[in-house]
């Protein structure tokens, strides 16, 4: 075996050693969810947003490539998007706890989240390599509309897909990876929960207009 290539080697090794066990633990960060603009009129019907497991975490598995592991409070971040969203479209906004018994309350479980890193191809020229890793994430969960007496009015699931992750260049630095998936599951978690809130509303729409015909 070469020299150089021998050192290139043991170089990686060490590297690999060293940086196995790097856990990034990112946290709820409001200004990563992208603006949104409220909807002209606001809906009046009173609505609340409960999480089955508000205190759920996520935590990647090793990024191959990165040799990191990202960790997020994935529950707190679809909450959180959830309260936006909802504020967008219904002008009353409540805790669920101690909610007035009328009011209509936006449940979420199965919160699913994944992130994951594929090498692409790795051109091994010098010490500078030339290389392309694809790192994915997906978000998923699942709302239920529940009226008065627990009574489930309407169910949606809501899925990201696995989505490719394009880091963001500031300059001539580019974002850590472990900023990356931070960034994209709080903009996941903004687009679906504001799809909901969307669907939500159509659905109570529709539901009005069917009793006025009833």
């Amino acid at each position: 075996m070469r020299p150089r290539l021998a050192g290139t080697l043991s170089t990686l090794l060490l590297c690999t050693l060293l940086n196995a066990c790097t856990t990034y633990d990112k946290p709820l960060t409001p200004a990563l969810f992208p603006a949104q603009t409220p909807a002209p009129s606001l809906d009046a019907t009173d609505v609340s947003l409960e999480l089955a497991d508000p205190d759920q975490h996520y935590r990647s598995p090793r990024l191959r490539q990165y040799l990191v592991e990202v960790e997020v409070p994935i529950g707190r971040i679809v909450e959180a998007a959830g309260r936006l969203a909802l504020a967008a479209e219904f002008a009353q906004v409540a805790d669920a706890k101690g909610a007035d018994p009328r009011t209509l309350r936006l449940q979420v479980d199965g919160i699913t989240a994944d992130a994951d890193s594929r090498l692409i191809y790795f051109v091994p020229l010098g010490p500078f390599p030339l290389q392309r890793i694809d790192v994915k994430t997906r978000l998923a969960f699942r709302v239920h509309l529940v009226g008065p007496g627990d009574t489930v009015r309407w169910s949606q699931p809501y899925d990201s897909g696995m989505e490719l992750l394009k880091l963001q260049r500031k300059g001539l630095v580019l974002e850590p990876v472990q900023d990356g998936i931070q960034r994209q599951m709080h903009e996941q978690a903004a687009r679906l929960m504001r799809q909901a809130a969307r669907d939500l509303r159509g659905w109570l729409e529709q539901e009005r207009r069917r009793e006025r015909v009833m």
